[in-house]
């Protein structure tokens, strides 16, 4: 166990979906039923790939807006690949290392944050009651919806925990998870650090500037270092 003693306050704020909880096997199965009530068949990769990163561009490439991708997600795969079936069968699941992670962190004295993006809000606090992980972040949760920036969930959150001297780490599996970072620093003076976790062998190049980690068990070391 990494133990530093009284340092400068750390935060890490986390993304849900695919840095924490292994869902992507579930997305991807809605995404391209998804797609298949719009007449297209995409692949296992770009489901995986090109939809984790950005669904609605890959449906731009289709010809298809987000509201016509919505509209097709409601029709065709809502009320059938539900969150209270995929939590009861295992296909939504922690990965292996998050909670020896959060532990880690936390025992240190990190303050850990969750700023997931969802459409519903009850979703985010099922999957954070159901899968134990409800004494990591207690009321430090911001849900971000559409039409709000991770940017701004991220001050939410932070304006919960009073500090004047602060590390701040982004973590997350995506763009809009990481990049808030040099936001933070550059608008709000935040000492704040990007973190991309990319777990597939096709890492984002526009993050390459950012602390890469293949999983979680890479995060302590970085955060406690």
């Amino acid at each position: 166990m990494i133990n530093n003693g009284a340092k400068q306050k750390r935060i890490a704020i986390f993304d849900l979906d695919g840095t924490l909880v292994d869902s992507d096997k579930w997305m991807s199965r809605e995404l391209i039923e998804t797609f298949n009530g719009l007449g297209v068949s995409i692949t296992d990769e770009e489901a995986n790939i090109d939809g984790k990163r950005d669904k609605y561009a890959l449906a731009s490439r289709y010809g298809f807006n987000k509201n016509e991708l919505d509209e097709s997600y409601r029709k065709n795969v809502k009320g059938i690949y539900t969150l209270d079936k995929a939590l009861h069968s295992g296909q939504v699941t922690l990965y292996p290392e998050t909670l020896e992670a959060l532990d880690e962190l936390k025992e240190n004295g990190v303050v850990l944050g969750l700023l997931p993006r969802a459409t519903r809000e009850d979703d985010v606090f099922q999957k954070v009651k159901r899968l134990g992980l409800e004494k990591y972040f207690g009321n430090r949760i911001s849900v971000v919806s559409n039409g709000h920036t991770k940017y701004q969930g991220a001050l939410d959150l932070l304006g919960k925990v009073q500090s004047q001297d602060e590390k701040v780490y982004c973590v997350g599996d995506r763009a809009e998870d990481v990049v808030i970072a040099g936001r933070l620093k550059r608008d709000n003076r935040i000492n704040a650090e990007g973190v991309y976790v990319h777990r597939l062998n096709s890492p984002d190049e526009n993050l390459a500037g950012y602390n890469m980690v293949k999983t979680l068990d890479e995060i302590p070391e970085l955060v406690l270092g």
